[in-house]
């Protein structure tokens, strides 16, 4: 028995693509291949008058998962609908009449109230130059998640008169990932904005870089019991030997010595998440 999940946006513009992704998973859900021949999708307004255009199913790199696409042609309100081929009653998978898809002429506009809220280690602080990121969430009202028109929806970083564009996709319905990559050390703006409104905005403090050779190891123990677990601290500095406040950097950590002497090695990041400040 094999199970279909789709998801894709809920709002396009007119003649402009839309792209759903299906996972196919069996009953213990693991994702597992399907060939695209055996299904089919399909776009409708209203199929008592015959209006159903087809969709085109593809592979993509990972096992498992599928993409239908779809070109909005006229405004209105649609549903996607996906078939598999081959059986005896052609059955939908999907509750009918399948996923609303609503196609607009011009800009989106939000006709409910939108919630944007942020979270993700970007807006922990970083490196200069090492691009971050960070998740969008968008709830109505009801706290229920809500897609948006993702070309409006912008990311930026500020430092005084100084500004970098950031970048935002589509993860899931309602999450956006948004990537910035800071042009220089000290505090940073973060600002996000949908339709030419800031719905987000919060500080971020970005460092020089960690310098190897500066970077300290404290109070690492020299004897310990066997089997009984031990830590020490790691403190990043810059090239001029100051603390490096923001977490982020990557560190491995190795004990040499007898072999399978150590086990359990973790490493832990122990800066602090910031408080953002949401917008209405």
């Amino acid at each position: 028995m094999v199970h279909y999940e789709i998801s894709g946006p809920a709002i396009i513009k007119v003649q402009a693509q839309a792209e759903f992704i299906i996972h196919c998973r069996n009953d213990a859900r693991d994702l597992v291949e399907i060939p695209p021949s055996i299904l089919e999708a399909e776009i409708s307004q209203n199929k008592e008058k015959g209006e159903v255009l087809m969709g085109k199913i593809e592979k993509t790199a990972e096992k498992g998962v599928l993409r239908a696409l779809f070109r909005g042609r006229y405004v209105g309100e649609y549903h996607i609908q996906l078939y598999v081929k081959g059986q005896l009653e052609r059955r939908p998978v999907y509750k009918e009449p399948g996923l609303p898809l609503q196609i607009l002429a011009a800009d989106p506009v939000v006709k409910e109230d939108y919630h944007f809220t942020a979270q993700g280690f970007g807006l922990y602080g970083g490196t200069v130059a090492k691009t971050v990121s960070f998740e969008m969430n968008i709830r109505n009202g009801k706290g229920e998640p809500r897609d948006i028109d993702k070309e409006r929806l912008k990311v930026s970083l500020h430092q005084g008169l100084k500004k970098n564009d950031g970048y935002a996709e589509r993860i899931a319905e309602g999450r956006y990932k948004c990537e910035i990559t800071p042009f220089g050390p000290g505090d940073m703006v973060v600002k996000v904005q949908y339709a030419g409104q800031e719905v987000f905005e919060t500080k971020v403090q970005f460092n020089a870089g960690m310098d190897a050779n500066k970077t300290e190891i404290l109070n690492a123990p020299s004897k310990v019991p066997l089997n009984q677990q031990q830590t020490f601290k790691i403190q990043a500095k810059d090239a001029s030997g100051s603390d490096i406040p923001n977490g982020g950097e990557k560190f491995e950590v190795g004990v040499s010595g007898p072999s399978q002497g150590t086990q359990g090695l973790v490493v832990r990041d122990n800066s602090m998440e910031p408080t953002p400040s949401a917008l209405p």
